[in-house]
């Protein structure tokens, strides 16, 4: 199926979702964490936006996604982490989420003491890279929200806390999920 978009002149030729394993070539759109990704080069087997071989074209920031209709439903799965208190220097890691069919994971922390939350992504749920990193302001009733576009299999928040023991602790994340028709 060939995508035109409207101020554009390039056709561009739609290859569906991204499925591993799948050779796409130069000029191929796929739909992968509900972005659309362009391909820089033939033969990519790469993961969406891992590598310089997918780019998130500029009519994406201009027009939105066109893929996505008003019939897509859409979840947000909220999870309460583990908010039990935590020792000078140690951190927490989130529960371990699937991103099937999910577009974007958000971690939420509060503190009485200063840390630091991050969102971690995964392929293999052995190994995790940071996408998302940031410094907790210290205050009871203040808190701190990051969030990531899903580009791995698996995602998961951490905490790591600072130099003294807390006495307050909030820990929780949400991951936004299409749901199928």
């Amino acid at each position: 199926m060939k995508l035109v978009v409207e101020g554009y002149e390039e056709e561009y030729e739609t290859r569906g979702e991204w499925r591993e394993l799948v050779q796409y070539f130069e000029g191929d759109v796929v739909l992968f964490g509900l972005l659309l990704w362009v391909s820089c080069q033939d033969n990519v087997d790469e993961v969406p936006g891992l590598s310089s071989a997918w780019i998130l074209p500029a009519w994406i920031l201009r027009v939105g996604i066109p893929f996505i209709d008003d019939e897509v439903d859409m979840d947000v799965r909220r999870t309460v982490e583990d908010s039990s208190l935590l020792t000078a220097n140690s951190s927490r890691d989130g529960r371990i989420q699937s991103t099937n069919r999910s577009t974007l994971f958000r971690a939420f922390a509060s503190s009485n003491v200063a840390g630091t939350l991050k969102i971690q992504q995964s392929r293999d749920t052995i190994t995790w890279y940071t996408t998302v990193s940031q410094a907790l302001t210290v205050g009871s009733t203040e808190g701190t929200v990051i969030e990531s576009i899903v580009v791995l299999p698996f995602v998961r928040a951490q905490y790591t806390n600072g130099t003294t023991t807390q006495t307050q602790f909030e820990f929780d994340t949400a991951l936004l999920v299409v749901l199928r028709e």
